[in-house]
């Protein structure tokens, strides 16, 4: 009687189980989103959404978090490193003291290493007045003397 219930059980759970698989790995054949009959490809007026082509069958799926996605790149990524001629372009938020962290919010700048003036010595080096230092598009530091 207990082999009973309990192959009752196994076979009621697979057939949930694989019910709910199916359901996840259902497509839409031939869909018109499918550019190409594989890749990944962006879901018009949806900036987060894109649709996943497998032999012309495309399953949808969205980017994580606040990621958007490209369909330059074929992948999620940041809204401003879209070109600005995207519709999900967002253009990087920055205030007075602070970068934009990769959550919206805001983080304080590093601090920038002291300008290193050239001096005399043995009359190899001369002072220049156009020295600047800054931080790059990329977060590495500058320092220009000249």
């Amino acid at each position: 009687m207990a082999y009973v219930i309990l192959i009752s059980a196994l076979a009621l759970s697979l057939a949930f189980y694989s019910s709910s698989v199916e359901g996840a790995l259902t497509c839409e054949s031939n869909s018109p989103l499918c550019l190409e009959a594989r890749g990944q490809f962006a879901v018009p007026n949806e900036c987060r959404k894109f649709a996943n082509c497998w032999d012309s069958c495309a399953t949808f799926s969205s980017c994580p978090g606040t990621l958007v996605f490209s369909g330059d790149k074929n992948r999620c990524d940041f809204g401003w490193n879209l070109t600005p001629s995207d519709p999900c372009y967002k253009p990087m938020m920055a205030s007075a003291g602070g970068a934009a962290d990769n959550f919206g919010g805001f983080a304080p700048l590093p601090p920038l290493p002291p300008l290193n003036p050239l001096f005399q010595s043995q009359s190899q080096f001369a002072p220049t007045a156009s020295m600047s230092q800054g931080i790059n598009q990329d977060g590495t530091m500058f320092q220009n003397t000249g």
